[in-house]
């Protein structure tokens, strides 16, 4: 059976001295954030500067020694997560990083910085990002054999993995420039919105065109919906005309409405409506207007009559 080998003597006090300054940096770096500074660190644990750089190298390194161990300590939240599990509990990671905002102003300042290809904290940076992003991709695939979502394939699952982690942290960024936003609320929110769609198995897309029946198929043309206008406004005309022609009289709504298509809505407008009574009546078609004019008045008999007497 292998023994364990217990570090003792210098090294074990290097691990243990090592272990007091991130501590005691996560505590300056909570509450200065980015501004905390190494004489600061080393006044609280007691020791010099000069013991930190022996350490660490730099403030960079510390800053990653920091950064690391409070993403270590994150790993908590997740215990026994599995699939969409681990993703319902990211609110909970965020609310529990809202107690100390001069972490977060540390990661993404230093990540921020890191952008540069020169940047000491490049190296660092490129990593944890990978690794947080590799961690939602196989939660995400968990997911999709556990059969918690819809068909995905690798690609958008890794574009997927990348969209939560980019808004976790940037909603994270404006909690650090306006603290009265509900920044956890906030992101579940949004993060629900995206679980119903990873669930429904639904991509991002534009919306479709329902399919069209018959002669409708025209209103995927440009002018496709004027066509197919007209074509009702044909149809309800000659629908008038011949309740016209049976002597029905009948222009209203409901002549017009049997000769809709079935399931159609009325699109009769105002000036299809005077053009069949217009029919009925004779007006504007060439009838005889003298057919049409009224007789004499009633009092003009009455006066005619009078003078015959």
């Amino acid at each position: 059976m292998a023994r364990v080998v217990i570090p003792r003597g210098p090294y074990q006090k290097g691990i243990r001295r090592r272990r007091e300054i991130v501590d005691a940096a996560s505590r300056i770096f909570a509450r200065y954030g980015y501004g905390g500074s190494l004489r600061q660190i080393a006044n609280d644990v007691g020791v010099t500067p000069a013991a930190l750089a022996r350490h660490f190298g730099n403030k960079y390194g510390l800053l990653q020694a920091v950064l690391n161990h409070w993403e270590d300590d994150d790993a908590h939240h997740f215990e026994g997560a599995r699939g969409l599990e681990y993703f319902r509990r990211l609110p909970g990671l965020m609310n529990y990083h809202t107690t100390e905002p001069g972490l977060i102003e540390l990661l993404l300042t230093l990540a921020t910085e890191a952008t540069d290809p020169q940047h000491p904290a490049r190296d660092w940076a490129v990593e944890r990002y990978q690794t947080v992003v590799n961690l939602g991709i196989r939660y995400l695939r968990e997911a999709r054999e556990l059969g918690e979502v819809g068909p995905m394939d690798d690609e958008q699952i890794e574009i997927e993995s990348r969209g939560v982690f980019a808004l976790m942290d940037g909603m994270q960024l404006q909690w650090l420039l306006d603290p009265s936003l509900p920044v956890v609320h906030m992101f579940e929110v949004q993060l629900n919105t995206i679980l119903e769609r990873w669930v429904r198995g639904a991509k991002v897309q534009t919306p479709l065109i329902r399919p069209l029946r018959g002669d409708e198929a025209m209103a995927i043309e440009p002018d496709g919906a004027a066509a197919i206008e007209a074509a009702s406004a044909a149809a309800i005309e000659a629908a008038g005309a011949a309740a016209i022609e049976q002597g029905t009289g009948d222009v209203s709504g409901r002549a017009l409405a049997r000769g809709r298509p079935r399931g159609r809505p009325d699109r009769t407008s105002a000036s299809i409506r005077r053009q069949a009574n217009r029919r009925h009546t004779g007006v504007g078609t060439g009838v005889d207007d003298r057919k049409r004019s009224p007789g004499p008045s009633s009092s003009n008999s009455i006066t005619t009559r009078a003078s015959e007497s």
